[in-house]
């Protein structure tokens, strides 16, 4: 596919249409077993956000900062799936939309730490582009 379009569709389309393919195929695999997620976005936030500050702040190498923010973010999901086990249908997406702004609230907050909104700029792991769309797939 990317010998037939330009780079710039590429980083900017095709690169994120195969990472969004990807967090949907999570609301499906939860959504076929009966049970309705809003909390998605949070744990990608909690991964993203992680993985940054350890690469910012501590000086971890960015592989090694990614692999600790989806551990961490995994962690985090575990604690929030124990104390949602016995939830059905729309109470776990109430409790789950509730962690959700919850994890929103606390990143917008601590803008000294988190970078509030706009957060802050990580070094790539690998170019913008082909390369990066070769990865993402």
């Amino acid at each position: 596919m990317p010998f037939f379009v330009s780079s710039y569709v590429i980083s900017e389309v095709l690169t994120p249409m195969i990472i969004f393919a990807i967090y949907a195929s999570s609301w499906n695999l939860l959504a076929s077993s009966g049970q309705g997620s809003l909390g998605h976005a949070a744990f990608l936030g909690i991964g993203g956000f992680t993985s940054a500050l350890l690469t910012i702040k501590l000086g971890l190498p960015s592989i090694a900062s990614l692999f600790l923010g989806s551990l961490i973010s995994a962690a985090i999901g575990v604690l929030i799936g124990l104390a949602c086990v016995r939830l059905k249908a729309w109470f776990l997406a109430m409790v789950t939309f509730g962690f959700s702004v919850i994890i929103v609230t606390i990143f917008s907050e601590f803008d000294e730490f988190t970078g509030a909104i706009m957060g802050f700029r990580t070094p790539l792991i690998v170019e913008r582009g082909i390369p990066f769309y070769y990865t993402a797939l």
